[in-house]
């Protein structure tokens, strides 16, 4: 008897695991089929081998008793809550009279069954009971999908990645081995987008989960998919891995992930591949021609060098060399390495794509083990892109690290001649943005001798200028000033001075040398203090080029920018002008558009060099014309590479920080024209300088003080301060008053009140002195004052030297809003003693109780205080919704002693309030001062209330942008506190449709319901955002389809026209096809929502638009087997949109249903790196009359 025949192994069986189950469970084949099927397939197996493991594998067609038991039970409980039931056995829909029968037949109804506890969950029960989906799940796809075809064509391609260490359980040892968690991860995050996999998920809701992006392959993939993934891996590891993979390939050849780089999500298909053993076998994308192929390793070639991956410094242990050998098994499998690529983590920080070639990219980032292998694959060693005009060669002389370990021992040099030897390019010098260094340029930065004579040798242009500025001042620069301006060392700076002019007098022996040490030259040795430099150019030329360049600057500029004073002496021994304009002169003897040496060394404070130029001759009178286009060179000052100006000069002209901004800030904000010594001034005041040295050395020359030299006194030079009031300087004056400043600056009492630099005390004291010389207060100095809370003793001063009051000789209202709203007590209360005349005011009231609440009880006096001066009678709506927001604060804070106390005196709680535009605001605290929000307003008597007390910011322009007009109720239905809107509303507070939408907001329905149980009809809000304040629109984002329902019931309008003027503004339909919402979408559709609904006007997309860009198949399959247009234009075409986010499923259902290909759509997809999708579309594409005319 022959022995019996030997059976599949375990991984074979486990390799159309998947095809059995569909074909035995779903598809319900006889065994002896499946057997003949299999073999098909390719897989020869006996009726018993069959049989064995089916039930191995528990694969059972007949639902057991006690798992009819347990359904019949389940159904019986959701009948009770109202909920619809359906059966779900092994991904397979069980038919309602099936279930019917079942569990009537298997119910047990004797006394004892009946008291017996509810029956438990079968264990590894492949039967799960839930909610219906609200429209069927299965859709008529065409065969001619991508995914469809790759499935079709390639079956064995997923499967490889399912070998023996695939289906192995992650409590494996092998520290190599894909864990279970990274794919759960995968499935619960990147597929559904949501946490469906955890909690009350059902089967049904992962399916639509699916549906609403994938294709089926089969009828009821989705559920059987969803059944496998709900069990989770405890029931069958192997299966679960198996769909998890599935999808995740989906969603890479889609573009589905393209939210943010993901690198969990790239390590699990980084452990795939290398675990799979498919990198041992090249694609050959040229023979498959596969665009599901292609589109994944486009994504996952793109991913992995936008990862950290791929640098050996911040990858993890085995992940470098994993990721380079994902990379060579690309390249290796066709690959083009010179396909463009996104810049993911640029597109992600700043929402603009940024495409570069692979070798481009791999040496930005430092992956010379990646670009070496492009290389070696073919790229283009001269290419660049839109995204960066650097060369390769530029980048690989830019970015190589001394330490990297090159093949075969090569050094850089090496390297570097065999990129010259294979075709790269020297003399590209464009970078990006312009200002890139050329391969000579960067090696001169390096200071590398023997890089340099490589490149000139080969033929590197010496007498290229560049864009390239290493300096202030400096327009350009050339290859000698580069060498001039080494920032490495002087020694080394001489070292390339000399060689680059002998190289120059090797190639141009005919031209004197003196026509290559420009100014530039000079100027770039200056900046770095290197004399010797320019006592080597001394020695090499006839004549030294002193004169300044087109910015009418010049060496001694740069010397005296960072205090270089012996060089600045040199300069002026070697014959440069002390004003810096050389030989060239200037057009005006008194006014420069342009600073002299003598105002930079003013700027920096350094007393030194001020001295020298002042003993040398320069101009002390001279003007610097600060207007917008003299100054752009200026205010974008920054020290060069490892130069660190003496006093932080370029700092303070360029970083915030300061008391009043930065000391350049306040300079080009204030004035037209400046001096040397109001320079000097500045300068000396905001380093506190309290000898001012350079203003006295100019003083001492003959310079005049200006007449706003009180300004720069104030805040730590006090003998100055008073020395300059005994001289009869002028303590109203404003620096906006005379010629050559600027309009908007504010008085000399304002600028000692908002002075940050200095104490409360001290600030009371000068404007105090000020007072007694003379100074004029205006109504916004008498706010300062209240606002900083001085002493009533300078407040009453400032009342009695002619502070601007009411006609009826009283502050005004803001006055006592502000000292209520900073809790000044003492002020508060001289204002009411001193001017029991004093109105009520609801803003003052808000300001009181905003107090009282975060403040100690006895500042809820002052409430009560302003609401015995309230008077009875009609009210503004102004008055009212201020009041409003008065309460809105005491139930923010559910303090009922103050909600009684305003009811008190407010008997009708107002049914509108003043509220703020985010909830963060109702967070309160501490009032800010004054000055830092510049609220002065120039008018007289005119005070701007711009701050963050939201009811201030309806006091002008009422009402303006802002804030909400709501009942003040919303701020509970916010807080969530269900019981304590109850009590609200049973004491008079009225809900809106505001508060209505904040319960939607937090997806509360038992609070929507609570808020319509009043009888009083909602009113709706004012003009606001519907975004916000729209009920069915949170309804929407939230996939609340039982709050939907509840709305649609209430008779709100599905077909609101609200969006049409909102910016990115979106219908109910548009919201829901955006959010995914398959449930919502079906119920406005089948309440005649019209699908081909027009966009915002500003920033609008149509449903279809919308479902194309965010990959949602199922839901655009199902828009256009409701007649959605699949030409019509909204911010782009639908087809447009799936091209430039790379879904390539969509690509093919829409040019299926008809769907033009255009230019632009392919332009969108190449801008974006999905080359892919890009062929594809050219495939379809036939130019036509309207692609000549844009293109």
């Amino acid at each position: 008897m022959p022995p019996p025949k030997a059976g599949p192994t375990d991984t074979e069986w486990n390799r159309y695991k998947a095809l059995i189950r569909r074909r035995y469970l779903v598809d319900e084949l006889s065994l002896k089929e499946l057997c003949q099927d299999l073999v098909q397939e390719g897989l020869t197996v006996t009726l018993k081998q069959l049989e064995h493991q089916l039930r191995d594998w528990r694969f059972l067609r007949n639902i057991p008793a006690s798992s009819w038991q347990y359904a019949g039970h389940r159904i019986e409980k959701r009948k009770l809550a109202g909920k619809d039931s359906l059966v779900v056995f092994n991904g397979k829909r069980v038919k309602p009279s099936t279930v019917k029968k079942e569990t009537n037949r298997n119910r047990v109804v004797t006394y004892a069954a009946a008291s017996a506890p509810s029956p438990s969950t079968p264990p590894n029960l492949a039967l799960s009971v839930c909610t219906p989906p609200s429209l069927p799940l299965d859709f008529e796809w065409q065969s001619n999908l991508p995914w469809l075809s790759f499935q079709r064509n390639y079956p064995q391609l997923l499967s490889a990645v399912m070998d023996s260490q695939m289906h192995t359980h992650p409590s494996s040892n092998s520290g190599d081995t894909l864990t279970l968690q990274a794919l759960h991860l995968t499935a619960d995050n990147l597929i559904l987008r949501q946490d469906l996999l955890h909690g009350d998920a059902n089967v049904v809701q992962i399916a639509t989960g699916i549906a609403r992006e994938m294709p089926e392959s089969f009828s009821g993939e989705h559920l059987a998919s969803a059944e496998i993934l709900a069990r989770g891996s405890s029931a069958d590891v192997a299966a679960y891995y198996q769909e998890c993979t599935k999808l995740l390939f989906f969603r890479m050849s889609n573009c589905l992930d393209d939210t943010e780089p993901n690198y969990t999500t790239l390590r699990t298909i980084m452990k795939l591949l290398s675990d799979s053993g498919i990198l041992h076998a090249p694609l050959y994308l040229a023979s498959r021609d596969d665009p599901t192929i292609a589109s994944f390793l486009e994504r996952l070639f793109g991913q992995l060098l936008n990862s950290w991956e791929l640098d050996r410094s911040e990858a993890e242990d085995g992940h470098y060399d994993k990721a380079l050998d994902i990379v060579k098994w690309i390249l290796s499998s066709g690959f083009d390495p010179n396909t463009p690529i996104t810049d993911r983590i640029a597109l992600w920080w700043s929402g603009y794509s940024s495409c570069l070639t692979p070798l481009q990219y791999a040496l930005c980032h430092d992956a010379f083990g990646v670009a070496l292998s492009l290389i070696n694959a073919g790229a283009d060693l001269n290419r660049t892109s839109e995204g960066c005009k650097s060369t390769p060669l530029q980048l690989f002389i830019q970015h190589f690290p001394e330490d990297f370990s090159a093949p075969d021992g090569l050094s850089k040099v090496d390297l570097v001649e065999q990129l010259i030897k294979s075709g790269a390019q020297v003399n590209i010098t464009v970078g990006r943005l312009g200002f890139d260094p050329s391969p000579l340029e960067s090696a001169l930065l390096a200071g590398d001798i023997a890089l340099v004579d490589l490149l000139v040798r080969n033929g590197a242009d010496i007498e290229c200028r560049t864009p390239f500025r290493p300096f202030p001042f400096l327009e350009g620069g050339t290859i000698l000033s580069q060498c001039a301006g080494n920032c490495i060392d002087e020694s080394t700076a001489i070292r390339l001075v000399d060689y680059m002019l002998g190289a120059f007098k090797s190639q141009f022996p005919d031209r004197p040398i003196d026509s290559v040490i420009t100014t530039e030259v000079m100027m770039a040795a200056a900046a770095r203090g290197y004399a010797n430099v320019i006592q080597l150019l001394r020695s090499k030329a006839k004549h030294l080029d002193f004169s300044s360049n087109r910015a009418h600057a010049s060496a001694l500029h740069v010397a005296a920018l960072y205090d270089h004073l012996e060089l600045c002496t040199l300069l002026l021994q070697w014959g440069h002008s002390v004003d810096g304009d050389g030989a060239d002169g200037l057009d005006d003897p008194v006014r420069n558009e342009y600073p002299t040496p003598l105002h930079i060394a003013c700027l920096g404070e350094n007393p030194d060099l001020v001295q020298l130029f002042v003993s040398h001759g320069a101009d002390i009178t001279k003007i610097w014309i600060l207007d917008s286009e003299s100054i752009a060179p200026h205010t974008a000052l920054s020290p060069p590479s490892r130069l660190a100006p003496s006093e932080n000069l370029v700092r303070s002209l360029s970083s915030p920080g300061s008391p009043y901004k930065t000391l350049f800030g306040e300079i080009t904000s204030l004035y037209k024209t400046v001096t040397p010594i109001q320079l000097a001034l500045a300068a000396g005041c905001h380093q506190n300088e309290g000898s001012l040295p350079c203003a006295t050395i100019l003083s001492n020359a003959g310079a005049a003080l200006p007449r706003d030299s009180l300004y720069y006194t104030i805040g730590g030079h006090d003998r100055l301060f008073y020395t300059l009031l005994d001289m009869g300087f002028d303590p109203n004056v404003r620096r906006g008053d005379r010629a050559g400043t600027k309009a908007g600056a504010v008085s000399l009492l304002a600028f000692a009140l908002r002075h940050e630099g200095i104490k409360r005390e001290q600030r009371e004291e000068y404007a105090s002195v000020l007072l007694a010389r003379g100074a004029k207060p205006t109504s916004s100095d008498f706010l300062d004052a209240v606002d900083l809370g001085a002493c009533w003793g300078l407040i009453k001063q400032m009342m009695d030297c002619g502070a601007p009051l009411d006609g009826q000789g009283k502050p005004s209202g803001v006055a006592l809003e502000v000292a209520l709203l900073h809790g000044h007590q003492e002020i508060i209360k001289h204002l009411f003693d001193e001017f029991p005349a004093l109105e009520y005011d609801p803003c003052a009231l808000c300001a009181a109780v905003r107090t009282a609440l975060i403040a100690p009880s006895s500042s809820r006096i002052w409430v009560e205080h302003l609401l015995r001066k309230r008077v009875e009678g009609p009210s503004t709506d102004k008055q009212v919704r201020v009041e409003g927001a008065a309460f809105a604060l005491a139930v923010r804070h559910k303090d009922w002693a103050m909600i009684d106390l305003l009811t008190r005196f407010i008997p009708v709680i107002p049914s509108t309030a003043i509220l703020p535009l985010s909830v963060a605001e109702w967070d309160f605290h501490p009032p800010r001062e004054l000055g830092a929000l510049g609220w002065i307003d120039q008018s007289p008597g005119g005070w701007s209330t711009e701050r963050s007390q939201f009811w201030m910011l309806r006091r002008k322009g009422f009402p303006r942008e802002g804030c909400y007009i709501g009942s003040p109720i919303v701020p509970a239905v916010i807080l969530g506190d269900i019981s304590f809107v109850e009590r609200l509303l049973g004491r008079g507070f009225c809900p809106d449709m505001l508060s209505l939408s904040m319960a939607a907001r937090k997806n509360c329905l038992s609070m929507a319901r609570l808020l319509v149980s009043v009888k009083v009809p909602p009113p709706l809000s004012e003009g606001f955002d519907y975004r916000q304040t729209d009920p069915m629109q949170w309804a929407i984002r939230h996939q609340n389809e039982v709050m939907f329902d509840f709305f649609i019931n209430l008779g709100m309008d599905t077909r609101s026209q609200a969006y049409m003027t909102k910016a990115h503004g979106r219908s109910y339909l548009q919201t829901a096809v955006h959010e995914g919402a398959l449930g919502i979408i079906n119920r406005l559709l089948e309440s005649g929502e019209d699908v081909n609904e027009l966009p915002a006007t500003s920033g609008g997309a149509r449903s279809l638009e919308i479902a194309a860009t965010k990959g949602f198949l199922g839901i655009a399959q199902l828009l256009i087997n409701r007649g959605a247009d699949v030409n019509a234009y909204g911010w782009n075409t639908a087809l447009k949109s799936a091209a430039q986010h790379g879904r390539i499923d969509m690509i093919q259902l829409l040019i299926n249903h008809g769907a033009k290909a255009s230019r632009r759509a392919i332009l969108a997809a190449e801008e974006q790196g999905h080359f892919a999708a890009a062929r594809m579309l050219e495939r379809h594409w036939e130019l036509s009359d309207k692609d000549n005319r844009v293109w």
